[in-house]
């Protein structure tokens, strides 16, 4: 009587296959992490070009004068000015534009989430009308010193404002003409990110999940405007300071409306250069 022969795996060689799926998983997760940050790094770039380009029509719309950083009377943010121009017009119609942000009449349309403010690398979900982008509106002379001795270089007179301090090109109840963006429209920061709101986070690390301040939360909010003042620059803390959650730098745009990868690693001389828009340097 003859045996038929079957094939089948040994043990050993099974062995064998699954650790090489193994390595092989092991080199393609990192790869397709990285993809995916990528692609929401793409998304994020385009988030701060809508802004940017919502900004241009603004200017366009408004006699060639940019937005403020915020409106005192009835208080409103950045972000509420540009709803019209960046293709949220419903929203911009359900707002009481008589109504400061906070009031009750508009305590529903603040907390709409619109994707256009909202980065896609923040880890924390469920932020009502979150918004990852804001304007850098001043560096305060009080911030000088540790800045200064961070950086080891110091801040000259001529790029200070009257009152001592470094001013953007937008600032409260300010509708700067462009014209007065002395220092040319492509070399002047308008919106940077400060992402992650209302959670709080130092050097990525969650400190506080959804406890920054109520104020801090919506689009709407005054403090979607912020002092620099905390060395690093950068992606150490994202309360009231530059921040995002991509590795290296941060999504900027100018008063052009072109949009960078801001390096975290650049220097101070160099930011305060396109932080100002009429300091006079090259």
């Amino acid at each position: 009587m003859t045996h038929k022969k079957t094939n089948a795996f040994t043990l050993v060689e099974l062995l064998v296959v699954i650790s090489i799926i193994g390595i092989l998983m092991a080199l393609l997760l990192p790869a397709i992490q990285s993809a995916r940050e990528s692609g929401r790094r793409t998304q994020c770039m385009n988030n701060i070009r809508q802004l940017g380009l919502g900004v241009q029509y603004f200017v366009a719309a408004k006699g060639q004068r940019l937005p403020a950083s915020y409106i005192s009377s009835p208080k409103a943010s950045f972000h509420k000015q540009l709803l019209p121009y960046i293709e949220e017009t419903a929203l911009n119609n359900q707002y009481d534009h008589k109504k400061n942000w906070d009031d009750p009449a508009n305590a529903t349309v603040i907390k709409s989430t619109i994707a256009t403010f909202v980065c896609p690398t923040v880890p924390e979900t469920g932020r009502d009308g979150a918004a990852d982008y804001a304007v850098d509106a001043q560096i305060l002379k009080t911030s000088f010193p540790v800045l200064q001795s961070y950086y080891g270089w110091t801040v000259p007179a001529s790029s200070c404002d009257k009152n001592g301090n470094l001013s953007s090109a937008i600032s409260k109840d300010l509708f700067l003409p462009v014209a007065k963006i002395y220092d040319g429209a492509s070399k002047t920061l308008l919106v940077v990110e400060d992402a992650g709101r209302p959670g709080k986070y130092d050097e990525r690390q969650s400190v506080q999940v959804g406890t920054v301040a109520a104020d801090t939360v919506p689009w709407a909010s005054s403090k979607n405007n912020f002092d620099t003042g905390k060395a690093p620059l950068m992606n150490q803390t994202n309360d009231d300071e530059i921040y995002s959650f991509h590795t290296g730098g941060v999504a900027s745009v100018r008063c052009d409306g072109s949009t960078h990868f801001m390096s975290d690693e650049i220097s101070f001389q160099a930011f305060v250069y396109l932080f100002t828009a009429a300091g006079g340097e090259t």
